[in-house]
């Protein structure tokens, strides 16, 4: 773990690896400060060294990652929901309401 890290909050790594630090984006954090903390933070985020990257693999593996990638995808939507939440917000609004309201109204 880089011991110089801290997040946008002023919080060491040892802080991040109290829960699955994919989760952080629950509390606001960004894809991008979500990827620089396990990056940065791999062994309080329980990644080995060097499995997540900035840059995307010029040799990808055969088996799937256990975690999402940050780079987009080309692949074209589907009509499929994901096993778990994005993020960031869809770029329409869906066809019912969501069970729970918002942290954060949107404008």
């Amino acid at each position: 773990d880089d011991p110089e890290y801290k997040s946008k909050q002023g919080l060491p790594c040892a802080f991040h690896g109290s829960v699955d630090c994919y989760t952080w984006g629950d509390v606001g954090y960004t894809d991008e400060e979500i990827l620089e903390l396990v990056v940065r933070c791999p062994c309080a985020c329980n990644v080995r060294c060097g499995d997540v990257t900035y840059d995307p693999t010029l040799n990808p593996t055969a088996f799937p990652t256990y975690g999402p990638s940050y780079h987009p995808t080309t692949a074209t939507p589907t009509n499929v929901p994901t096993a778990y939440p994005t993020h960031q917000p869809s770029p329409a609004p869906t066809r019912r309401p969501t069970k729970y309201p918002t942290q954060q109204p949107t404008t």
